[in-house]
C-alpha cells in the first residue's frame, strides 16, 4: 500500500543521513605508512559527496512520487468526475458510469467511489431488465466492500450497503434479517444517530417486517430532539401503521409529518388514505 512505502523510504532516508560520509582512518605504522603521509592531501572540498547526492537525489525522488500521487492524479480524477457529475445530472447515466470509472482507476478515493456507487444504483432503480439490475447493484456493491476493506468503520459506506442490501431483499424476497444486517451494523456504530436508526426501521417496513418497523421507529423517538423534528420519523411510522391496517393512527402521524415539514410523501400517503391536503409546497 502507500503508507507502508512511505515508511519503508522514510526509513531509507532515515539510514542514509545516519551513515557516517568522512570515516577516519586508524593510524597505520610503518614506511608504507609514511609514505602514505607524506604524499600530498588532495583537498576533499574538491571531490563529489557520493553519500549526499544519492540522498538528495532519493529525496527528490520520493518528493516527486507523493506529489504525483496526492496533487496530480487527484486533481486527474477530479476532472473525470466533473465531467461525470455533468453527464449525470443530464439523465446520460451511461456515460457517467463510464467516466466515473475512469476517475476511480486514476484516483481510487472513498468519494469517487461514493459517487460510482450512486449513480450504479440509480441506475440500476430505473433498468427494466432484471439482470441488468443485478449487474449493476452488483458492481455498486463491489465498489462498498472496497470501502469497507479500507475502512471498516466508514458509515458513508455501510449506509450505502444497507440502502442496497435492503433493495436487494425486496426484488428478491430475501429473508428480512439478512437483508437489514448492514443497516445493523451501521445503527451499532452510530447508537446516537436517530436517522441510522429510522433507516433501520424504514428497511424492516419495506421488507414486510412492519412490528418491527414500529418498534425500532419508538427507539428512534428517544434519541433526542433532532428525530422529534424531523418529518421522515412519522412518515416512517405512518407507512407501518398503514401497512397494519391501523388507518386513523396512520393519518395522524401522516398529518404530524406535513406538519412539522410539508412534504411529497406524506401528501401522497395521505391522499391514498383518502384524506385531501394542501399540495406542499
Amino acid at each position: 500500500s502507500d503508507l507502508t512505502l512511505a515508511w519503508v523510504l522514510a526509513g531509507a532516508v532515515f539510514a542514509m543521513s545516519t551513515l557516517k560520509l568522512d570515516e577516519e582512518q586508524a593510524p597505520s605504522r610503518g614506511p608504507l605508512s609514511r609514505q602514505r603521509r607524506s604524499r600530498p592531501r588532495v583537498s576533499t572540498a574538491a571531490q563529489p559527496n557520493i553519500g549526499r547526492l544519492g540522498l538528495s537525489t532519493l529525496v527528490a525522488v520520493v518528493t516527486l512520487f507523493f506529489w504525483y500521487q496526492a496533487v496530480a492524479l487527484n486533481v486527474a480524477s477530479a476532472w473525470v468526475a466533473a465531467a461525470a457529475q455533468s453527464a449525470s445530472e443530464q439523465g446520460n447515466s451511461a456515460e457517467a458510469i463510464d467516466l466515473y470509472r475512469q476517475a476511480v482507476d486514476t484516483a481510487p478515493i472513498t468519494v469517487n467511489r461514493l459517487r460510482l456507487f450512486q449513480v450504479l444504483f440509480h441506475a440500476g432503480n430505473s433498468a427494466t431488465d432484471l439482470e441488468q439490475r443485478k449487474e449493476l447493484w452488483d458492481e455498486a456493491y463491489t465498489e462498498v466492500q472496497t470501502m469497507l476493506d479500507r475502512n471498516p468503520l466508514d458509515h458513508r459506506a455501510w449506509s450505502r450497503a444497507g440502502e442496497l442490501s435492503r433493495e436487494r431483499g425486496v426484488l428478491t424476497n430475501r429473508d428480512p434479517e439478512e437483508a437489514v444486517r448492514d443497516t445493523q451494523v451501521l445503527a451499532t456504530l452510530m447508537p446516537g444517530f436517530w436517522q441510522a436508526r429510522a433507516a433501520l426501521a424504514w428497511s424492516y417496513i419495506r421488507l414486510g417486517e412492519d412490528e418491527k418497523g414500529l418498534e425500532t421507529i419508538a427507539a428512534t423517538k428517544q434519541l433526542g430532539e433532532g428525530a422529534s423534528q424531523s418529518h421522515l420519523v412519522p412518515y416512517v411510522e405512518a407507512v407501518a401503521l398503514r401497512n397494519l391496517g391501523r388507518t386513523v393512527e396512520a393519518i395522524e402521524a401522516a398529518v404530524r409529518s406535513m406538519g412539522i415539514r410539508p412534504n411529497g410523501a406524506a401528501q401522497e400517503l395521505l391522499r391514498d388514505l383518502g384524506v385531501e391536503v394542501q399540495p406542499a409546497q
